[in-house]
């Protein structure tokens, strides 16, 4: 039986005999999870203009990036190892599920649920980053439906999946179902914008209501604090957002809450109209 194996650049690197002992257990794992893969899987330390640690599908690669708040580029962090490793492994043995992004979730999801099964603790991520204990907690309040980006979404689904004893071949079959929106932003007063970005003249304002499905009609909507930023209630869901002379950009959170549970969010980004970057 063929074994997959694994590949270190540049050769010879101080981290090489650490890492194929790390992917021979990783393999063995997901091999008896998933089944069998072959081929070789790349991995790069430290190459010319890197920009963060991760699986590039482009290259079919892992990368490990140095930066100033990662503590030696990632390589010090066992889950984060076996979470990029699982995503290798799964794009060698399922290509067509690495061809675009659309469910980037459920790989997110797959490859913490992955590392949960070889360190099962709370927390994802120790000894990555030089100024927090851990990357994010394993488990969340957080629904899939009232959360916004992939990593969200996938911290939701992990979460679920953990709490459900399901397996890694079980979550296959999340790649073919729908993914469902139970809460929508509408903006009033400007164009709405994809990526949740606004500017605002000093003294402007606009409005935000948060449309939930029926079954989250009781929702506590919540803004974090701003610098810059006021805030006005108009109902339980709409909100007045005014301009009191921004200094600069700022990213906000709007969390929303069900019987004190933190059930869901996302962020905005608003900034004075007056700053381009």
């Amino acid at each position: 039986m063929a074994k997959p194996l694994l590949r270190v650049m540049p050769e010879g690197h101080s981290e090489t005999l650490k890492l194929e002992r790390i992917f021979e257990m990783a393999s063995a794992h997901f091999e008896k999870e998933l089944g069998e893969v072959a081929g070789t899987i790349k991995i790069e330390i430290s190459p010319s203009h890197c920009l963060r640690t991760g699986y590039n599908r482009r290259t079919q690669t892992v990368v490990f990036c140095p930066g100033l708040q990662t503590i030696n580029a990632g390589l010090d962090s066992l889950d984060v190892i076996h979470h990029e490793f699982f995503h290798a492994l799964l794009c060698q043995k399922h290509s067509r599920l690495c061809d675009g992004n659309e469910r980037d979730d459920v790989h997110e999801a797959m490859a913490d649920v992955f590392a949960h099964d070889l360190i099962p603790d709370d927390y994802f991520g120790e000894n990555f980053y030089r100024k927090a204990d851990y990357i994010r907690p394993y488990r969340t309040s957080w629904k899939m439906s009232l959360v916004r980006t992939h990593h969200e979404r996938g911290l939701a689904l992990a979460s679920q999946a953990l709490s459900q004893g399901l397996s890694l071949k079980e979550m296959l079959g999340f790649f073919d179902q729908k993914v469902e929106t139970d809460v929508e932003a509408r903006i009033l007063g400007m164009e709405p914008s994809t990526l949740n970005r606004y500017r605002l003249k000093n003294g402007a304002s606009l409005e935000i209501d948060f449309g939930f499905s029926p079954a989250w009609e009781n929702m506590n909507v919540i803004w974090d604090k701003s610098q810059g930023l006021i805030f006005t209630r108009l109902s339980k869901t709409k909100f007045l957002i005014t301009n009191s002379e921004m200094k600069k950009s700022e990213k906000i959170r709007v969390r929303f809450f069900q019987e004190n549970r933190e059930v869901g969010g996302e962020n905005f980004y608003f900034g004075p109209a007056e700053i381009l970057e």
